[in-house]
C-alpha cells in the first residue's frame, strides 16, 4: 500500500472517530445523569424513612436499586463501547451488530442535517430486501468482521452521504450476498414526512465545498480506508440505486469463513 493512501486511510480514521465519540459521550453522560437523579431521590426517600417502614416502601425501594443498576450497565456498556477506538482489535463482531451500532451513533448527526437515517434490520424484517435463504429455513447468513475496521467503513459511507446530499432525506443501508461476498450499499429517498415545502419532490442533489470541511468525508477517503484493509473491504462505484448515490462496500472477511446467524 503507498504511503499517501495510508496517510489518507489515517485521515478519514481521524475524521470518523471525531464524528462519532460526541454521540458516544451522549450515550454515557445521559445514562451518568439518570443514574445521578435516581441515587439523589433514593437518599431523599431514605433520610425521610420511619423506623416502622411498610413492606410497599421497601418494594419502591428495591425498584429504585433495580433502575440505578440499570443506568450503571448502561454508562459501563457505553464506556466500553469508546474503547473501541483505542486500536487494533482481535474481536471479530457479526456485521449486522456492527451496522447496528453505526446506525445509533450516526443518527443523531444525520438528524442535525435533516435525514433520517434507518437500521437495516428494520428494513430487511419489513422485506425491503430479501437475503439468500436457507432451502427449509429462512434464515439470513451474516458475516463476521473486524472491529473496528467495519465500525470506520460503515460509518465513512454514512457519513460521505450526509456531507454530500442537502435536501432532507431518508437513507436505509442494504446488505446483499453475492457469490463470495456480501454488498453494503446507501440509498437515499426523498423524506415522506416532510412538509413540501421544505423536502420538495425532487431526490437529493450533490452539493459542493462540504469536503474541504475538518471533518467531512469523501469517496477518495472512504476509498483509501478500503485499502487499507488488506483486501478485506472494497469500495464499489456506480451501483444502480433510487437516488442515484452509486457507492457501496463489499465485505469479503476471509472468504465469508464465519458466519453468524441472523
Amino acid at each position: 500500500m503507498r504511503d499517501e493512501t495510508r496517510w489518507l486511510a489515517e485521515v478519514a480514521m481521524h475524521r470518523i472517530e471525531r464524528r462519532t465519540l460526541p454521540a458516544q459521550r451522549h450515550e454515557v453522560l445521559g445514562a451518568l445523569t439518570a443514574l445521578r437523579l435516581q441515587l439523589t431521590m433514593a437518599r431523599r426517600r431514605t433520610a425521610s424513612t420511619a423506623e416502622g417502614q411498610t413492606s410497599a416502601a421497601a418494594g419502591v425501594s428495591l425498584a429504585d436499586c433495580d433502575a440505578m443498576l440499570v443506568q450503571h450497565r448502561a454508562a459501563q456498556h457505553a464506556l466500553t463501547d469508546m474503547r473501541l477506538w483505542d486500536g487494533p482489535s482481535p474481536q471479530r463482531h457479526p456485521l449486522t451488530a456492527v451496522l447496528a451500532q453505526c446506525v445509533a451513533w450516526a443518527r443523531q448527526p444525520a438528524a442535525m442535517l435533516g435525514h433520517r437515517l434507518e437500521d437495516l434490520t428494520q428494513q430487511q424484517r419489513a422485506g425491503v430486501d430479501a437475503l439468500p435463504i436457507d432451502a427449509s429455513e429462512p434464515v439470513a447468513l451474516i458475516p463476521m468482521v473486524d472491529v473496528p475496521r467495519a465500525h470506520h467503513l460503515v460509518l465513512g459511507l454514512v457519513y460521505e452521504a450526509i456531507d454530500r446530499l442537502d435536501t432532507p432525506t431518508r437513507l436505509v443501508l442494504h446488505l446483499a450476498h453475492q457469490a463470495r461476498h456480501v454488498l453494503l450499499s446507501l440509498t437515499a429517498h426523498a423524506r415522506g414526512d416532510m412538509p413540501a415545502g421544505v423536502a420538495g419532490a425532487e431526490l437529493p442533489r450533490p452539493h459542493s465545498g462540504t469536503s474541504a470541511q475538518a471533518t467531512g468525508m469523501t469517496a477518495e477517503l472512504l476509498d483509501a480506508l478500503a485499502m487499507a484493509s488488506d483486501g478485506a473491504w472494497q469500495l464499489v462505484r456506480g451501483v444502480p440505486t433510487p437516488s442515484g448515490h452509486g457507492l457501496a462496500l463489499r465485505c469479503m472477511p476471509n472468504g465469508l469463513s464465519a458466519l453468524e446467524r441472523l
